[in-house]
């Protein structure tokens, strides 16, 4: 994913006056994307750019695993881990587990990155929770 690096700067910029906030280093960055970023499914990240190819906001979902938890009782052996494989897959209920967007763009539309997300979260068969009313 070549705006990794990019969202977790955009998420230290976006969370820096957060209460408790501690910013990644670089070290913890290569860490984080070398760790995590082979698991995540690139239909439900959301990247917004600027002109100059820059991520001034993103999004980051997954289908949920809690049912497949609950089913292997928390324990991936010996056959837990089936479970959890299936709801990779397929699955009926979406996390949305991290977003940010840069300061200077917070009120200029920079949240629709979620629409293509959405769009996937629905293509996979993710049910709403809600449905928006006109």
């Amino acid at each position: 994913m070549p705006y990794a690096d990019q969202m977790f700067n955009v998420l230290n910029e976006a969370f820096k006056n957060l209460y408790g906030f501690v910013p990644l280093t670089e070290k913890q960055i290569k860490h984080y994307v070398n760790l995590y970023f082979s698991m995540v499914n690139p239909k439900y990240v959301s990247f917004v750019v600027d002109k100059n190819n820059e991520v001034v906001g993103f999004g980051l979902g997954f289908l949920s695993l809690s049912k497949a938890l609950i089913k292997a009782k928390g324990k991936l052996f010996p056959f837990g881990f089936i479970h959890i494989l299936k709801d990779m897959k397929k699955n009926d209920t979406a996390d949305l587990l991290l977003q940010a967007v840069k300061d200077e763009y917070k009120s200029k539309g920079v949240p629709a990155i979620f629409t293509p997300m959405m769009q996937a979260f629905i293509d996979n068969g993710v049910k709403p929770l809600y449905q928006v009313m006109y």
